[in-house]
């Protein structure tokens, strides 16, 4: 298990006594803070291109901001396709040409009685 690295630049805080049921906290924001945290910490970014940020309850009951750096194991970009099962790909192939020997013409469709 690694370090944990708190993230630096951002305060939770538990909403105030008296706030409404919807305020569910605060955040703090240090732009010059965090813009450099940011940029330390650029190779935990997602695949996607997120720092991914937990926010984790202490022994104490503190709340505080963790980066979460978990990465997938084992996946590559080069994802292989899955083999088909040659029982499905049978009766798929059974199901579709059943479905078009049964389809009817636009001919047929259009005099139907109904």
């Amino acid at each position: 298990m690694s370090d944990k690295i708190f993230v630096k630049g951002i305060l939770f805080k538990r909403p105030e006594v008296g706030a409404p049921e919807w305020v569910k906290g605060k955040l703090a924001v240090n732009p010059e803070i965090l813009a450099k945290f940011v940029e330390e910490n650029k190779a935990h970014k997602s695949a996607k291109g997120w720092l991914n940020i937990d926010l984790k309850n202490s022994k104490d009951g503190t709340l505080y901001l963790e980066l979460n750096t978990w990465k997938p194991q084992g996946q590559t970009a080069d994802l292989q396709p899955i083999k088909e099962d040659p029982t499905l790909k049978a009766l798929r192939d059974n199901h579709n040409a059943q479905v078009k020997e049964n389809a009817i013409t636009q001919e047929e469709a259009d005099n139907l009685p109904f």
